[in-house]
């Protein structure tokens, strides 16, 4: 599933022990999209991109995520 600039996003980070657990439900717009090589360590290109989303919550501020811990609303 690709992402674009503008897209309304909920953060879905199911796993308590993982340390962005706090973002999980959260809502907000995806504002940037770059990507990084992760994906050659795993032999998965969707691990390359990374998606920045800017939080209706503004004490939240943004915080960057991978595809897998994101849906479009």
């Amino acid at each position: 599933m690709a992402f674009a600039v503008g897209d309304r996003v909920r953060v879905d980070i199911p796993d308590a022990d993982d340390p962005d657990d706090r973002f999980d439900g959260e809502v907000g717009e995806v504002i940037e999209i770059t990507q990084d090589d992760l994906g050659e360590l795993f032999d998965d290109e969707r691990l390359n991109v990374l998606i920045t989303v800017e939080f209706d919550d503004e004490e939240l501020g943004t915080m960057t995520f991978r595809m897998h811990d994101i849906d479009r609303i």
